[in-house]
Order: structure tokens, then C-alpha cells, then sequence
């Protein structure tokens, strides 16, 4: 890969990595840093009914793993960073073989190019 079709993707996976960390930003302070009395909105101090308990915990369970999907792919978009640096950034990491650019296009970050990714897919829904 040319050096400026990888500073292109640089550049396009830093700026992920920034909307990145600002979506991350304002997930935990909108929803993971609030108590469920703060989440439910209830100001008395009669305890909560089970229902709303058990929708605010859905709500809460689903907050958190939205977090951590989140937090997955920006750790993916530093590691593709990284690879850039090292020189490896566009060859899949189980073939050795350079990754398609409507591949990197679609997920700059990506590990493997399409066959292997595919691969890897079917493998994990085998198990």
C-alpha cells in the first residue's frame, strides 16, 4: 500500500478514534454514571416497584454492553494505528495477504482480509 492511500486511512481512523471517545463520553455520563433512582427519575424515597426496577436494569445491562462494543472497536481502531506505524497496516493478520480496499473501506480496522474473515465467521458459528 502507497504512503498516501495509509496516511488516507490514518486520517479517517483518527477520526473515528475521536467520535470514538466522544460517543463513549457522553454514554457514561447519560447513562452509566446515574443511580437508578436518578435514571428512573423518582425523587420520593419510597422504594422502587419491581417493574420499573426490572426495566431500569434492562436499560442499564443494555447501556453497559453498548459501552463495551464501543469501547471493542476503539481499541480495534488504535491496534489498526498501530499497524500503520509498524508498516502492517492493510495485510490481514492470519493469511499474510493485503486486505481489498472496499474491505478497508467498508472497516478500516479491519484484521483479515474477506476470505478469512469469513472463515473466521463460519468457524464461530460451527461451535
Amino acid at each position: 500500500m502507497d504512503k498516501k492511500t495509509t496516511e488516507t486511512y490514518r486520517a479517517r481512523l483518527l477520526e473515528e478514534k475521536s467520535n470514538r471517545i466522544k460517543e463513549l463520553l457522553s454514554l457514561e455520563k447519560e447513562h452509566l454514571r446515574n443511580s437508578t433512582k436518578d435514571a428512573s427519575g423518582d425523587l420520593s424515597a419510597y422504594s422502587i416497584h419491581m417493574a420499573d426496577q426490572a426495566g431500569d436494569s434492562f436499560e442499564s445491562e443494555k447501556n453497559i454492553k453498548l459501552y463495551t462494543e464501543k469501547d471493542k472497536i476503539l481499541a480495534e481502531i488504535e491496534d489498526a494505528l498501530y499497524r500503520i506505524e509498524l508498516g502492517k497496516f492493510g495485510v490481514c493478520t492470519k493469511c499474510s495477504k493485503e486486505i481489498s480496499a472496499p474491505r478497508l473501506d467498508a472497516k478500516p480496522y479491519a484484521y483479515f482480509c474477506i476470505d478469512c474473515a469469513k472463515a473466521a465467521e463460519s468457524a464461530r458459528y460451527r461451535k
